[in-house]
Parts: C-alpha cells; sequence; structure tokens
C-alpha cells in the first residue's frame, strides 16, 4: 500500500493475472547486453538419448564448461547420476537431496564438473559459465515455464554472456 507512482515487474514467466492487468514490454537481451539463450532441440529415439547426453556431459567436462542436467523425476535424477557417474564427475541434486548446499557449493568451487538435477534447481541460484541440458524435455513435468526458467540459467554473468541450452 505504501507504493506510489509506476511500479516495474520484471519476469521471465508471468502469470495470466500480470499479464492481463501490466502493460508488458519485451526484453530479449540480458543487462550485459547479450541475447537471451534460445535452446537447441533435438529429437532422438529414447535409448540413443542417454548416450547423447552421456557424450555432451564428457564434452563439457574435457573442455571444463560446468553443466546442469535436469531430469522430470528424482527416480531418474538417481539413475542418471549412478550411470553417468562411470564416465563423468557429478552429482544429483533433488529435494531428497539431504546435502544440497555442499553439493551446489562443490560445482561452484568446480570440486565436480556437473549437476543431474530436477526442477528445483530452475529458479532461484546463479553459477557462473553453467550449460544446461534437458533430458525428457517433453516430459510433462516440463512446462513452458518452467523450461524458459531452466533455459535462463545460462549466460547470466558477464564474465561468460553466452552458452549452450539443449533440449533432448
Amino acid at each position: 500500500n505504501s507504493c506510489k507512482g509506476t511500479m516495474l515487474y520484471l519476469s521471465a514467466t508471468p502469470d495470466d493475472k500480470l499479464l492481463h492487468h501490466c502493460q508488458v514490454i519485451q526484453l530479449f537481451q540480458r543487462p550485459h547486453g547479450y541475447d537471451l539463450p534460445v535452446p537447441v532441440i533435438l529429437k532422438t529415439f529414447p535409448a540413443f538419448g542417454f548416450f547423447l547426453l552421456r557424450k555432451w556431459c564428457l564434452s563439457h567436462m574435457k573442455a571444463g564448461i560446468l553443466f546442469l542436467v535436469f531430469v522430470p523425476t528424482i527416480k531418474l535424477a538417481q539413475h542418471i547420476t549412478a550411470l553417468l557417474k562411470l564416465w563423468v564427475s557429478v552429482e544429483c541434486c533433488t529435494s531428497k537431496t539431504e546435502n544440497k548446499d555442499q553439493v551446489i557449493q562443490a560445482l561452484k568451487e568446480r570440486k565436480i564438473a556437473g549437476l543431474i538435477c530436477t526442477t528445483i534447481l530452475e529458479r532461484g541460484v546463479t553459477f557462473e559459465g553453467i550449460d544446461v541440458c534437458v533430458y525428457h524435455a517433453d516430459h510433462p513435468s516440463f512446462s513452458s515455464s518452467s523450461l524458459i526458467q531452466i533455459a535462463g540459467r545460462v549466460g547470466r554473468k558477464v564474465s561468460r554472456p553466452t552458452g549452450e541450452c539443449l533440449f533432448l
């Protein structure tokens, strides 16, 4: 009630109420002047998808580029993490992960190459120089809003204002 004058709401995923009651201005660049990330979509057979994911993670680890792999369910996150650990330095981060803060810090400190996670990391956390892959991006667990938020993890820092967002 104390706000007077013009108010500005900034959201990548405004709800219907906000869209209908406010004037909308679309911004296609980050504050650092670079464009927002545009996901690359690769359609593949389900069995082949894991091999593409493995290749993507390996190439990022070898290049020293941190990554997040979003998966639709906790169970799948745990399975994918267990499999990828055979080749890649990754950890799992879901709502069931007891040491979330330590796992996130390990990625930030580059002690691991990437995180396999659910939508728990789609908002509220920023990693410098991160790339993103969404595995089973067509799963009903991923709404258009959540995919927009996930893609928004890429290119947030001026030190690396671009990056890769892959939807498998």
